[in-house]
């Protein structure tokens, strides 16, 4: 997204001055890694999966089987550090926001709204439907890179039960965790 004054900068200006960066988007894309992402989508963790299931008319297994299906884009980061905006997913995800936000989400909840996913990378409010959790930091401010992923990324997720969960969870915090790369 380009904000510009257009009193400050003619459209025409601003056009000669975008253009010549648009051919280095293939190289972006070059640079796009594909990750594997785990997700626990049982009970705690995933406090509005049956509600979503519901929504959808559809089971739990099934919600848990089109959240997992696709290899997904990281669209654009954005309301938080490190908080990724990724879609597009089937149809059946297709769910308006919740009424009433929560006050208190916990970071690495995975939440769905409008035929996207993301994750929270922090405590914070939020509108979106809760339906899993990743033991999987997507921002963590000691790290020398504290985003994980970027823009043009591409992520599946794979479901994983509590006990791996907190095995990854573990193993994260004493470094000894490496997260997978699709190739």
């Amino acid at each position: 997204m380009i904000h510009y004054d257009p009193l400050v900068l003619s459209q025409i200006t601003l056009i000669e001055t975008v253009t010549p960066l648009l051919t280095q988007l293939e190289n972006l894309k070059d640079e796009a890694r594909s990750w594997v992402i785990p997700v626990c989508y049982e009970g705690e963790f995933a406090p509005d999966i049956e509600d979503v299931a519901k929504t959808a008319n559809v089971t739990v297994d099934e919600i848990i089987h089109q959240h997992t299906l696709l290899d997904l884009e990281v669209f654009m980061m954005g309301f938080l550090p490190g908080f990724p905006y990724i879609g597009l997913l089937p149809e059946i995800f297709d769910l308006p926001r919740r009424i009433e936000p929560r006050v208190h989400v916990p970071p690495r909840s995975i939440s769905v709204a409008a035929r996207q996913t993301t994750i929270y990378t922090i405590n914070s409010p939020g509108g979106w439907h809760l339906i899993g959790q990743t033991p999987v930091d997507f921002y963590d401010a000691e790290r020398p890179d504290p985003i994980l992923a970027r823009a043009g990324d591409q992520i599946r997720f794979k479901a994983i039960s509590s006990d791996d969960f907190w095995r990854v969870r573990s193993e994260i915090k004493a470094g000894q965790y490496n997260l997978e790369l699709k190739k």
